[in-house]
């Protein structure tokens, strides 16, 4: 996972103005690294500061946020995704995609890890924001197995990627990960 805090289980992901067209970008920018940079702690500056004017704080978590967004896609990734391609999704022709997949079962793992490190903040609550994370799992291994063992068969690809059954599959492990949550 990659953030802007500090973090045991995640990456610290960059922070570069020189991307930054709008005021309040360059601002977040710079102030996050300014909090860093001074061994600060940017989520219980942010919980205090909430707490002091009488607001909720809630985190959002993009669920697939391993790799760090515009401009740095493709040149910074977190710690974890560098370390275990294994677990990345696989497209419906085996094609590895760069997102790490919830079918796996250390992948989970390591986001209920990151969840407990965020929980430790005492915010008022979490919203896990998947409208901007889908794909969580294409067609690896364990959604391969787990249409196997529902269906009796491994499933025609890439024609049923999209079918109605392995979208169940799909749905059902990510249902038991929120569980989980």
């Amino acid at each position: 996972v990659t953030g802007n805090h500090l973090t045991k289980v995640g990456t610290v992901a960059p922070f570069d103005t020189t991307h930054a067209y709008r005021r309040c970008d360059w601002e977040f920018i710079e102030t996050t690294k300014r909090i860093l940079k001074g061994g600060g702690d940017i989520l219980k500056t942010a919980v205090a500061s909430a707490r002091d004017v009488g607001m909720e704080i809630h985190f959002y978590i993009r669920p697939e946020a391993f790799f760090a967004p515009f401009p740095y896609d493709g040149v910074f990734t977190s710690k974890f995704l560098e370390k275990n391609p294994r677990w990345r999704c696989r497209d419906e022709n085996g094609g590895e995609i760069m997102r790490m997949s919830y079918a796996f079962p250390e992948v989970q793992d390591h986001m209920l890890a990151y969840i407990k490190e965020l929980l430790a903040y005492r915010p008022d609550g979490i919203c896990m924001a998947f409208n901007r994370s889908l794909p969580m799992m294409i067609c690896e291994e364990p959604v391969l197995a787990a249409f196997r063992k529902r269906h009796g068969r491994t499933p025609r690809l890439p024609e049923e990627n999209e079918s109605p059954e392995l979208l169940a599959v799909r749905q059902e492990i990510l249902a038991g990960f929120m569980g989980r949550v």
